[in-house]
């Protein structure tokens, strides 16, 4: 009989889905009461259960929508920024770039072919 795969805790899941939430602002004191655990032990428990921290994987989140967003659409980076949130577009050009290796703008240019 083949082995199943471990499944993941309904925390981990409710937790992972909150971060995902690119729309709003993470709380993430109000992530760990809704998971019914303190603030310290939702980040323990988070990192090791995915291996990082719950900010890097709200970062990760972010870059992957930005990616998306610089492949598949022609809006503006500064557009792009505040529709993930960021207020200040070089702070998103620092994130996306130290996220990727490159730039938000080279990364458009690679996509364009």
């Amino acid at each position: 009989r083949a082995a199943s795969a471990p499944s993941r805790p309904a925390w981990l899941a409710d937790v992972l889905a909150a971060l995902s939430d690119l729309g709003a602002e993470p709380d993430y004191a109000q992530t760990a009461r809704a998971a019914g655990m303190s603030l310290s032990t939702l980040r323990r428990r988070f990192r090791a259960a995915t291996g990082m921290a719950l900010h890097t994987y709200r970062l990760q989140c972010r870059a992957v929508e930005a990616r998306r967003l610089l492949g598949e659409t022609d809006e503006p980076i500064k557009a792009i920024a505040e529709a993930l949130g960021y207020r200040d577009v070089f702070y998103f050009t620092r994130q996306f770039t130290q996220a990727t290796g490159v730039s938000p703008a080279a990364f458009r240019r690679s996509r364009q072919g």
